[in-house]
């Protein structure tokens, strides 16, 4: 059954978290790598799009599960967890590139690329998620109908060049030592998010926190769930590639941009720069009163900004990035359902 303790918190979310879904593995290159999958409501006689959630730094595939059952009237769904994340496995070594195959393989593994879909699959990142989607797009971008980035900061190369203290300290990164904590410390004490902002969806947190531990039964203690060394192993920083901004103009596939307009990874500054360089034809939108971990602190807002950009995918054709033509209906997206009463949201 499921852990999360009841509270005073939504329908809908109680409502979602209990919506029936599959846990499993995928094996790349020997490393087991964690998916969680909901089947679309509506059967048609193609299989649904594929609607992939990739989360970011030392998130994990539970952080969607509250909201990836309002995506499933035509999406199938899945997300996930990259290695040294969540319940996946661990590796010597991580990079974006890697990261980006693993979505691949578990978008490949559940047939988001066979021919009887109905649209090519449509990927979602989050943070360092959103770094890894652009990441693999530009080895599979023909494979995808479309990419949303959430609360992914593009910055300039001038910026990343006159930053030297800030490579600095992303190629020294801190060594944190493993913790293990006496069953009786709270686990929604101890969970804190990275970047540090307010949340006032503390039932979301808690839920998180739950996924985020493993327990050693024999000492009676917990400890997080995450590669402890995954900072000291990660070498995308020292790839020098700072090149995300120019890439996301250079692909054949559809994208947009989904921020907080109080995110501090996304700040005023960055936005217009965002803005300016993406020009009018990539849409860029900002959550009201949303930080970094937008869909934490506006679940709602976040998933009809999302379906709503979806939405306009499939009415208007259009030039991606690069300039290939798509044209209207080409994809399939979803929209809320009617039957969820909104006034439960606030």
């Amino acid at each position: 059954g499921n852990k999360f303790k009841k509270m005073s918190v939504p329908d809908w979310f109680q409502k979602n978290i209990s919506e029936p879904h599959i846990s499993g593995f995928v094996d790349v290159d020997g490393c087991k790598i964690h998916y969680i999958k909901w089947e679309c409501k509506i059967k048609s006689k193609n299989k649904p799009q594929g609607l992939l959630l990739v989360p970011g730094a030392k998130a994990h595939a539970h952080w969607f599960v509250p909201i990836a059952p309002f995506l499933t009237s035509e999406f199938e769904v899945v997300t996930m967890s990259n290695s040294g994340n969540g319940d996946s496995g661990q590796r010597d070594e991580y990079n974006m590139a890697r990261y980006g195959e693993e979505v691949i393989a578990v978008a490949r593994y559940h047939g988001f690329f066979d021919s009887n879909r109905s649209g090519k699959p449509i990927i979602v990142g989050h943070s360092q998620g959103g770094f890894v989607s652009l990441k693999l797009a530009r080895k599979y971008a023909d494979l995808l109908g479309g990419m949303v980035i959430a609360d992914c900061g593009l910055r300039s190369d001038d910026y990343y060049k006159n930053s030297t203290q800030f490579f600095e300290a992303l190629n020294k990164p801190k060594i944190v030592q493993e913790k293990h904590f006496p069953m009786d410390v709270s686990v929604h004490s101890r969970f804190r998010l990275v970047p540090a902002q307010p949340c006032k969806n503390q039932y979301y947190l808690d839920y998180i926190a739950q996924y985020s531990i493993k327990v050693n039964q024999e000492t009676q203690t917990w400890t997080w769930k995450f590669d402890y060394a995954i900072d000291k192993k990660f070498i995308f920083w020292r790839e020098a590639d700072a090149e995300f901004a120019a890439q996301a103009l250079k692909l054949n596939c559809r994208i947009g941009f989904i921020n907080g307009a109080k995110s501090a990874e996304v700040d005023q500054t960055t936005h217009a720069y965002m803005s300016a360089v993406l020009g009018k034809d990539i849409p860029l939108v900002s959550i009201p009163e949303a930080y970094h971990h937008l869909f934490l602190d506006e679940p709602i807002a976040f998933i009809s900004a999302l379906t709503s950009m979806l939405l306009e995918w499939r009415r208007s054709s259009c030039e991606t990035p690069s300039g290939v033509k798509i044209s209207r209906g080409s994809e399939v997206v979803t929209t809320p359902d009617p039957t969820i009463n909104f006034s439960n949201f606030y």
